[in-house]
């Protein structure tokens, strides 16, 4: 069978594609999982700081 291709064709070059193509989509996902966490972290941030500025405002309307 390789006399087909003769000796410039690499039996077995889809298993290399396809190992290329996942280790890329490993890559890709552990990019995004990284820019998922750091997106939540910094709405949780913006969560506590804007519950933090509510009770600062309801105190001082309180207190007026």
């Amino acid at each position: 069978m390789r006399e087909i291709g003769g000796p410039n064709v690499e039996w077995g070059s889809q298993s290399m594609v396809d190992l290329l193509i996942a280790e890329r989509r490993f890559q890709s996902e552990q990019i995004a999982s990284r820019r998922n966490l750091r997106a939540t972290w910094a709405l949780a941030v913006a969560t506590v700081v804007l519950a933090l500025a509510t009770v600062g405002l309801i105190i001082a309307t309180v207190n007026h």
